[in-house]
């Protein structure tokens, strides 16, 4: 219904504008990730608006399209807008690092969420692992990188599982997470 409301344009602008925001949302989490894009992105050029929240939105979408680098810096921009930045748009941005290949980038990241919520278990485990994969990725001459990503998306718990539940050995797990059985 919000969708037909925004195209039949019989709503005041406010009304008009919010609607397109909310459709833009929805779609995201419907999983029509180029509609969305496409909405945010007729709102955000429509109003001019540069606020955080709908950024993010943006950066969601692009990030689900796998377009990783244009993600990044829309997530960057929203994140140095907002005073008290959501700590998921933080870890999505981490993401978007992981996946283009910065590395050291993420790491970084990770320690600044670590940093702001020390109580944050996850937030802790992404920053161990990151820094793991980069040892691994350094010591074995940039292989091992895929431990990074899997911790920057959010993996590592089936890492932590493997180890508490198997009882296997930290080396064997990352091991064995990085490279696949065996």
């Amino acid at each position: 219904y919000i969708e037909k409301a925004v195209q039949f344009d019989g709503l005041n602008n406010n009304d008009h504008y919010e609607s397109m925001f909310i459709a833009a949302q929805l779609q995201l989490q419907e999983g029509d990730y180029a509609a969305s894009l496409a909405t945010i992105d007729k709102f955000l050029s429509e109003t001019k608006s540069q606020e955080p929240e709908q950024l993010v939105v943006k950066g969601n979408a692009l990030y689900r399209l796998e377009r990783y680098q244009e993600a990044a810096a829309v997530l960057e921009q929203a994140i140095k807008a907002s005073p008290s930045p959501d700590p998921t748009w933080q870890q999505l941005l981490m993401g978007a690092y992981a996946e283009t290949g910065q590395a050291d980038q993420a790491a970084r990241l990770a320690e600044l969420i670590c940093g702001a919520n020390p109580g944050d278990t996850n937030a802790l485990l992404n920053l161990a692992a990151l820094g793991t994969a980069l040892w691994i990725a350094r010591r074995r001459g940039g292989r091992g990188w895929l431990l990074g990503v899997a911790a920057a998306l959010g993996l590592l718990t089936a890492l932590v599982a493997a180890i508490a539940v198997f009882h296997m050995p930290v080396r064997m797990a990352l091991t064995t997470t990085a490279y696949g059985a065996g």
